[in-house]
């Protein structure tokens, strides 16, 4: 998302691997860094990569679907280099989607490593735990309202995002209505009722 083009990643990759910046063309970057992958073997202490041991290069492309365009001719580079008998390159794919192999040509499909990890999503307890360990200060909010919360993400994708969104606006909501109050309530789970319903089932979100 960084990128006005997918096709800067190679200027990324390049940049980070020969620690300098150049302003050249999609094929140039390619190019060059198809041949130090190709002939990475030839490489030593000297190398562009500066490291007495030559050790591998960890590449980890998060949000990968976004890459996935009608030619996939960047995907296809990207595994294409593994697949280099000395290239030392190990990628990490990280996807939003359970679907991604299938999604993929076959030529990208067959340079790709079979193994998988899945993400379950967070229950309800999980959430808890973490909202906890992340600085919330649960003695604003009643019981019901970090149950409800929870329950709610929980119940849809266990997104931790969405779940500090609502909070964070539950709060807000509940001290305007505490404004002035001698007597200061706790975040209640209609707070939390109205805050899930304005940030993700009002009228303007649906139509967006």
């Amino acid at each position: 998302m960084e990128y006005p083009n997918i096709s800067n990643v190679f200027k990324k990759i390049y940049n980070f691997i020969f620690a300098k910046e150049k302003s050249l063309t999609v094929n140039k970057y390619i190019q060059l860094l198809d041949k130090f992958f190709a002939e990475r073997k030839k490489f030593n202490s000297s190398s562009s990569l500066n490291d007495p041991t030559n050790s591998h290069i960890l590449l980890i492309i998060d949000e990968i679907d976004i890459l996935i365009n009608s030619t996939q001719n960047l995907l296809y580079n990207i595994f294409n280099w593994t697949t280099y008998e000395y290239s030392k390159l190990i990628v990490i794919s990280i996807s939003n989607t359970l679907d991604l192999p299938n999604r993929l040509f076959p030529k990208i499909k067959s340079r790709m490593g079979n193994n998988k990890l899945m993400f379950k999503p967070y229950n309800k307890e999980e959430l808890r735990i973490i909202i906890k360990d992340r600085g919330i200060d649960l003695q604003l909010f009643s019981e019901d309202a970090i149950r409800l919360s929870c329950v709610k993400v929980a119940a849809i994708n266990g997104d931790l995002r969405r779940i500090f969104k609502i909070l964070f606006r539950a709060k807000q909501i509940n001290e305007l209505e505490n404004y002035k109050k001698k007597d200061k309530n706790l975040v209640s789970k209609f707070n939390i009722m109205e805050a899930w319903n304005e940030l993700f089932n009002s009228k303007i979100s649906k139509v967006i």
